[in-house]
Order: C-alpha cells, then sequence, then structure tokens
C-alpha cells in the first residue's frame, strides 16, 4: 500500500523548499493513490545567494528557517537583532507564519555575523520559539552575549548562539560565543536533553581545544577530530563538558541524537 500526504505548506527560499505534508483524509481509506495538493509556496532571499540548512518549528506552528546568506538584501522584518550583511556571508534566521499568503509570510528575520564568512550548520526550536544556532565564524567581531569564550581563537571557531525573537532586538540573543581552539573548528549539529543542557558537535583541528570536565578524550588524535560540547544555558559561564573523539586521521561529528537518559549517540 502507498502512503498518501496532503501537501499543506511550500516554501521556497532561493533553490531550497520548504514542505510539510499530513495524511489525506479525503479519499477512502482503502483508495490506492492519493493527490497530494500545493497549498503554500513562497520564496524567501536576497539578490546573491541563501543556503538553508535547518529547519524547525515552535508549539504555535511557526516555521523556522535558518542558514547562510551572501545577499545584502535580504527582507528583514521584525526587531531584528541585525539588520545588514556585515561580511562575505552571515547567518540568516527567518519566521514564518503559515497562516500568511506568500508575501507577507515571514513574522521575523535576522542577519547574524560578523566582517568575514560566517556559516550556519545546525538549529533547534524549543516549544516557547527559542533558537539554538551552531555554524562556523571566521569574523572576530561576530556577536557576542554572555559568551564563554569572548574571542576568536584560531583561523575558524565554531559558534553558539541562543535567540528569542519574541524579544525586543537588545535583548533577544540570550546568547552568544565562540568555541575553539588555535586552529579550525565548527559545529555541525546542535541538540538539547531532557534537562535543557544544549549539545553541540562537530571538527576540530585544534590541539588545544578548551577543555573541561572529564572528557573522555582529552588530547587530539590526529589530523582532525570530532568533539562533543555539553553547555548549560542556566549559568552563561562555562561549558559542563568537553571532549575530543577520534583517531589519527580525520574525524568529524556530524549529527547526534539523544536519549531520554541523556546519552548521546
Amino acid at each position: 500500500m502507498r502512503l498518501s500526504l496532503r501537501l499543506s505548506y511550500a516554501c521556497l527560499l532561493s533553490g531550497a523548499l520548504l514542505m510539510a505534508a499530513t495524511p489525506d483524509g479525503a479519499r477512502p481509506a482503502a483508495s490506492a493513490q492519493r493527490a497530494a495538493q500545493l497549498a503554500f509556496s513562497a520564496y524567501v532571499g536576497g539578490s546573491i545567494s541563501e543556503n538553508a540548512t535547518a529547519i524547525g518549528h515552535d508549539a504555535q506552528g511557526f516555521i523556522y528557517i535558518a542558514g547562510t546568506t551572501a545577499s545584502s538584501d535580504l527582507p528583514i522584518l521584525g526587531d531584528a537583532i541585525q539588520t545588514t550583511n556585515k561580511g562575505a556571508t552571515d547567518v540568516f534566521v527567518v519566521k514564518i507564519d503559515p497562516n500568511f499568503p506568500p508575501e507577507s509570510c515571514i513574522a521575523y528575520s535576522t542577519y547574524i555575523g560578523g566582517a568575514n564568512a560566517d556559516t550556519l550548520t545546525g538549529m533547534v526550536v524549543t516549544p516557547d520559539g527559542t533558537v539554538y544556532l551552531t555554524g562556523s565564524t571566521l569574523s572576530t567581531d561576530f556577536p557576542k552575549s554572555n559568551a564563554t569564550q569572548s574571542t576568536l581563537a584560531g583561523t575558524s571557531d565554531a559558534f553558539i548562539a541562543i535567540l528569542n525573537p519574541s524579544l525586543p532586538a537588545a535583548e533577544a540573543l540570550l546568547y552568544s560565543s565562540y568555541l575553539g581552539g588555535s586552529a579550525d573548528e565548527g559545529g555541525n549539529a546542535i541538540a538539547l536533553d531532557a534537562r535543557g543542557r544544549v549539545i553541540v558537535v562537530g571538527y576540530t583541528k585544534s590541539a588545544d581545544f578548551p577543555m573541561y570536565g572529564s572528557g573522555a578524550q582529552t588530547n587530539s588524535g590526529g589530523n582532525q577530530d570530532a568533539f562533543l560540547v555539553v553547555f548549560n544555558p542556566a549559568t552563561f559561564t562555562t561549558f559542563e563538558y568537553t571532549t575530543y573523539i577520534g583517531g589519527t586521521g580525520w574525524d568529524s561529528a556530524n549529527a547526534l541524537s539523544i536519549a531520554p537518559d541523556g546519552t548521546v549517540w
């Protein structure tokens, strides 16, 4: 039997198509095929390029898109924390209300970045609409707030940022920090555990990647290692735990999943 879906929402972001599909109950269950219906489609982007790399939603049904933009004219709406693209590429976050028509579906959008290249690779959105982001930055002036690491330590560092678009711009960036050593780092994936702690994984080429807690591997194993970081946003002062994960070659953590008991896969 073929599962039939009704396409209830679609949004095209400079070549990346956002879709939400739900089972179509309009026809009898015995039907072998059911048609999909396009209910919504819209472009979101500027005059150069956007790369949407993460998607999430909150309990109110708002949809969040995050990625990387090279455009200086990305549509900015709401009380954005940054209204201009400051570098070669910046991170962008867009909040979409699918109940509005395509030409007015953006409820909030903002740039996040500094004077060099910044890239978004991971996002998670909580039910209350708080947005957790990670990626990499080459900018010495990447926006910071309550930072655990306030300066760029290498050529590129990972970053962790927490944004609440519902707050005024001056208060919306709840946390933003570099994470890295004297070489290159990038955050690839981010998630929250049952206790509300933030877990980020990625890659590091640094022999002096910051170590906190009793890491399972406290020294770099090779040319590039994976890393895992545990961070409690309630404290804003330090990372709870960091570790290398890798052998003598090239290693990177590109995804993660967290079990209810806190086990990280």
